[in-house]
């Protein structure tokens, strides 16, 4: 029952359009039609798919997935686990005990690859996957489903083993490369198996091309994004050629105990969707920040901005002065010959006559 309940915020999402977006424009500079990249573009994306009310102590549900896709989320972000059997399974941190029973990781992908192209069969779809392990067999069942599902939907394989570690940056692949296609992003990298093969980027701390950014309730009372960058025209052009992905924290909540569980929990338990927050979406969009995390579960004012945003499409471009706009080099005029370091002739007659 409560699982239903706290699903029934998917219900705003029906009026959500699919309509065809732009890949390409004509350069004026070049002269030609050139595609647009990965981070010219604003994505739908959710945070933590598979929770269906709140963060911390909460139940898992695979209708979050298929609701979150249904809303029009073209980034699917899921934690993986292993279990006694060294499968992958999805959850959290802190289930709920006795109730927060985990999701089967291979039935997971079922359902994406079921819903995620249904009336969209161009779109692009983005796999965000949190690595909680380091069982390489899990490694390994991983690869296995993720071929099963997908298989002549990855992206080229030039674009593998994490972007060929850094050679290809993610943000930077021309969108029309992954067209129908399934990217896959994980938070820890190498994964020692032949999961490597099928990745297409990694974040974490030390990664040139996609960032995380945290955005919390504490933060937004002081003016909102907190970046690593120095300025905002740092960050604006940081963001024309990369990824910066904003992480819409969960509220932080005293622990209590309670004797029907025995175990300290949140005030989630008793008042689905108290611990989570999500982040003012235009506060991000203005510098550029492409992929803003949203709980989709908990449909708030930011919630209806968002879905606003992305009510036709499940990827909008950004303005031009966010974008980057490749131009041929400046024109190099040519040098005068006076200012010239070669040698020449000093001369004053009756005087001297030398070279220098």
């Amino acid at each position: 029952m409560r699982t239903n309940l706290c699903l029934k915020s998917f219900d705003n999402y029906k009026d959500i359009n699919r309509k065809e977006f732009p890949t390409t424009y004509f350069n004026g500079y070049f002269k030609q039609t050139i595609p647009y990249v990965v981070c010219d573009y604003y994505w739908a994306s959710s945070r933590k798919s598979y929770l269906p009310c709140g963060q911390v102590y909460d139940v898992y549900s695979y209708d979050s997935i298929i609701g979150c896709l249904k809303a029009g989320a073209r980034i699917i972000n899921l934690d993986v686990y292993s279990d006694e059997q060294s499968n992958p399974i999805v959850r959290d941190q802190h289930p709920m005990p006795i109730y927060g029973k985990p999701l089967d990781f291979e039935y997971c992908m079922k359902l994406i690859k079921k819903y995620g192209w249904i009336d969209c069969p161009n779109y692009p779809l983005i796999l965000f996957l949190g690595i909680n392990t380091n069982n390489r067999t899990t490694f390994q069942k991983m690869a296995k489903i993720l071929k099963e599902n997908f298989s002549g939907k990855f992206l080229n394989k030039k674009y593998s083993f994490a972007g060929r570690n850094g050679d290809y940056p993610f943000g930077q692949i021309p969108i029309t490369e992954l067209l129908g296609k399934i990217a896959i992003i994980v938070d820890k990298y190498p994964l020692l198996g032949i999961l490597n093969e099928l990745i297409n980027a990694e974040v974490t701390k030390d990664q040139q091309f996609i960032t995380i950014q945290k955005y919390t309730p504490s933060v937004a009372q002081y003016g909102g994004l907190v970046s690593k960058n120095t300025d905002i025209s740092t960050l604006i052009n940081y963001n024309k050629f990369n990824i910066t992905t904003i992480e819409s924290d969960g509220v932080t909540r005293p622990v209590k105990e309670h004797s029907l569980f025995r175990a300290s929990f949140t005030e989630n338990v008793r008042n689905p969707k108290a611990d989570i927050y999500n982040a003012d979406p235009e506060d991000c969009w203005k510098f550029g920040c492409q992929w803003v995390m949203m709980n989709y579960q908990l449909y708030d004012k930011n919630m209806e901005t968002y879905i606003n945003k992305f009510k036709d499409s499940g990827l909008v471009l950004k303005p031009e002065n966010l974008r980057y706009i490749p131009k041929p080099p400046p024109k190099v005029s040519e040098q005068n010959k006076k200012a010239s370091f070669a040698p020449r002739t000093i001369e004053k007659k009756g005087w001297y006559n030398f070279n220098i």
